[in-house]
């Protein structure tokens, strides 16, 4: 349970450091109103990080937008380029090698890089 509070707290927050935790959607651009969600534009929003942050970049999304980008991220024989790996016996998807975290506090159709 705290787990979770926690977690709403650091997507989500609306505080400003001092009157709370300021959360990473409000401080963040996030990725959000994409039409479609494919490899043009995840690549697009990973090349607007700058180089010398982009090898520890991660994305975070919510279950919903996973699935979509999931879906629409495929090479030219139709398999998708997310990739599951694992680590210490947890699994997690991979996204051109970087991490991708499911959120439920997300909202829907945003990306956050």
């Amino acid at each position: 349970r705290h787990a979770r509070k926690l977690e709403k707290d650091v997507i989500t927050g609306t505080g400003n450091g001092e009157t709370g935790v300021q959360g990473l959607v409000p401080a963040a651009t996030a990725l959000s109103d994409v039409d479609e969600w494919n490899v043009e534009n995840l690549d697009a929003a990973l090349r607007v990080v700058p180089i010398q942050y982009r090898a520890d970049a991660v994305l975070v999304m919510n279950d919903a937008t996973h699935g979509d980008a999931f879906a629409g991220c495929v090479d030219t024989t139709g398999r998708s380029l997310f990739d599951v790996r694992a680590q210490d016996s947890f699994e997690f998807d991979v996204y051109r090698n970087k991490r991708v975290y499911i959120s439920q506090y997300m909202p829907a159709d945003t990306v956050l890089i």
